[in-house]
């Protein structure tokens, strides 16, 4: 028989033949099947006496929306596997990132998030979130959520029935941890090059640890979950494939009833939700023990959650607690 080749997966680990030992009998995963040119959206080079080439064009309020959603991207540890991967916040609690990432309880064991990890030395100052729970995960559309011990309080939206748009040449940007480095995006000859109904393929640059970034479009919202290689063409790998965040989602839905913890979370947007907590009450309420050295500063302005505590300091209930000096909050310590 002939052999087949195994795109490979983009998880960061010591150990890539246990990888690809969990893979053998997934060689004819339905990628879904592709859709003729003639039949989808392609963005047209219209207007070119305005222009050279295609228009890329963007507000620059595309660089700062881009500067928050990237906080809800952070990085993942995965001991059991000897692997470091990409995952991003769907709901407070809940992180999405692959299947051959997290693929059965076992192997949340001991694994941890970090998020603000953006350059050399973060990894000092960032804030570790420990991963408890596996609360889905599916092979065929390579995806797994996870619960977080502590909230965050921002997060992508999963988008509802008909709101995700597919066009060849859209752009599809990317945000990772690619070889487990501070974080970096995908964002020049990164277009849509194939669309099926489960995946999409594209040009974005992609590495081992990409595994489980979220795919964006020029909005920023999640339009597809990395996963790994592409197509190849003449023994050379060509593009990378995600699989689409509405077929994600369709699965979620049937998982989950529409009065269940988890269906709420992830789809009823937190100003629905009545007895939600308020960025506020979800920093306040982050152990003092489960920070380690270097960050916390919530922005209410800018829904940022970043850190600034001294190394020689250390929480105690007793003396530390949450004050409000203007529109941000911070940990302080107490008056007296």
């Amino acid at each position: 028989m002939e052999d087949t080749v195994i795109p490979p997966l983009e998880i960061y680990t010591t150990n890539p033949d246990d990888i690809r030992r969990e893979l053998i009998d997934r060689r004819n995963r339905d990628f879904g099947t592709p859709i003729p040119a003639d039949s989808v959206t392609k963005l047209d080079d219209m207007d070119k006496m305005e222009r050279l080439t295609s228009n890329t064009l963007l507000p620059i309020s595309f660089l700062t929306k881009g500067a928050e959603v990237q906080r809800q991207v952070c990085k993942v540890f995965v001991p059991k596997k000897d692997g470091i991967a990409t995952a991003f916040l769907v709901a407070p609690d809940i992180l999405m990132t692959n299947n051959h990432v997290f693929d059965d309880h076992e192997s949340i064991g001991g694994a941890h998030a970090l998020f603000g990890y953006n350059a050399v030395g973060d990894e000092r100052t960032g804030m570790y979130i420990d991963i408890i729970e596996l609360i889905m995960t599916d092979v065929d559309l390579d995806f797994s959520l996870v619960r977080l011990k502590d909230p965050m309080p921002t997060y992508f939206q999963l988008p509802g029935a008909g709101q995700t748009k597919y066009a060849l040449n859209q752009a599809a940007n990317i945000i990772g941890h690619p070889l487990g480095r501070p974080k970096e995006i995908s964002l020049r000859n990164n277009i849509i090059s194939g669309i099926y109904t489960n995946s999409i393929t594209y040009s974005s640059d992609t590495d081992r640890g990409s595994s489980g970034s979220p795919v964006l479009d020029n909005s920023w919202r999640v339009i597809a979950l990395h996963s790994r290689a592409g197509d190849m063409k003449d023994g050379v790998w060509i593009s990378n494939r995600g699989f689409r965040i509405d077929a994600i989602v369709t699965k979620i839905k049937k998982q989950f009833p529409r009065n269940s913890a988890v269906f709420k979370a992830l789809f009823i947007p937190a100003e629905m939700a009545p007895d939600a907590p308020s960025p506020q009450e979800i920093v306040s309420k982050i152990p003092r023990d489960s920070i380690r050295s270097g960050i916390t500063v919530y922005n209410a302005t800018t829904t940022a959650l970043e850190v600034r505590i001294s190394r020689e300091l250390t929480f105690d209930s007793d003396s530390w607690s949450v004050i409000k000096p203007g529109n941000q909050e911070r940990w302080g310590r107490k008056a007296g």
